[in-house]
């Protein structure tokens, strides 16, 4: 089934800009979930059913990144040695998982090597390995050993940051493009976390035609930056120092007369900027805005 979809166009862009920002050829083939959509909330895929809303500017890094995917596929097909951009179906629990791997070689031993591309922010790739990177070529890489029977023994994102800046030295930064190594799991840790996975939506699935609540994503599903720690002083108006963790902000306020800690509620990334395409219609979210609302942003912590 298609997906519908519908955009506004909040800053008038001209219409040759949005017609570029809104067209997607992307498609999960015949399966009843891409790997895309196991690693999301079951919440989003759900609800994505029914369409989503996107503003036309907000596809732009998304854009980018297709745009990128579909330049590499055409650079690269015919080399040899490389499969490129290839997608396998396996049934797992009567459902239908597919998903599509951007390149695989062959390694000297016999074994495979896959990579993936990821159009990122240096932010991103200073906090390391991202869970849902590693999720997601964990999955890729079961889904060709069950479809082709070959072994995965080597994993890599290939990281084409986006706002690098060649004027500014970062020691951890070798340039705008980072290889990045995926701890791969044993077969069987992949086969029990994606039949995991495959429960929950299923259950949402059953839940969802009895009328009952769907699960809320998890921070992680929801990009969930994690609290952070302010240090306030009294006829302050900016923090003295915010802290990663409750202790570090505990072991400076003793050194302040008058102050007090305030718990800064971690951003929720994905929620906030509509990544899914469905936060305006979740529950989920109109609740957590509601709670941010009534505490006024920020929680003292006493």
């Amino acid at each position: 089934m298609q997906l519908r979809k519908s955009y506004g166009n909040r800053h008038k862009l001209p219409d040759p800009v949005a017609a570029v920002l809104t067209t997607d050829r992307y498609s999960k083939g015949a399966s009843h979930c891409s790997v895309t959509e196991l690693l999301q909330g079951p919440k989003i895929r759900i609800l994505r059913k029914d369409g989503i809303h996107e503003d036309v500017i907000d596809r732009l890094w998304s854009s980018l990144g297709t745009a990128w995917h579909q330049y590499a596929e055409q650079a690269l097909q015919g080399l040899p040695n490389y499969i490129v951009e290839e997608r396998y179906y396996h049934n797992v629990l009567d459902w239908i998982v597919s998903g599509q791997v951007d390149i695989q070689t062959p390694l000297e031993d016999g074994t495979w090597c896959i990579y993936d591309w990821k159009v990122t922010t240096e932010s991103k790739i200073e906090r390391g390995v991202a869970a849902e990177w590693e999720e997601q070529l964990n999955c890729y890489a079961y889904l060709i050993n069950q479809t082709t029977g070959r072994t995965i023994s080597k994993a890599q994102v290939i990281a084409v940051i986006r706002d690098h800046k060649r004027n500014v030295f970062k020691p951890r930064q070798s340039g705008p493009v980072q290889i990045m190594d995926i701890r791969l799991w044993p077969v069987e840790q992949q086969a029990e976390y994606i039949n995991q996975r495959v429960k929950l939506h299923q259950q949402a699935e059953e839940a969802h035609v009895f009328g009952e609540k769907l699960p809320d994503c998890t921070e992680q599903e929801q990009w969930r930056m994690p609290d952070k720690f302010a240090v306030m002083k009294e006829g302050g108006t900016r923090a003295v120092k915010v802290f990663d963790t409750q202790e570090e902000a505990s072991d400076r306020l003793v050194q302040i007369e008058n102050g007090w800690i305030e718990v800064r509620s971690g951003i929720a990334r994905k929620c906030e900027g509509n990544y899914c395409g469905v936060a305006l219609k979740c529950e989920q979210r109109a609740r957590e805005i509601k709670e941010k609302t009534t505490r006024g942003d920020v929680t003292p912590y006493v």
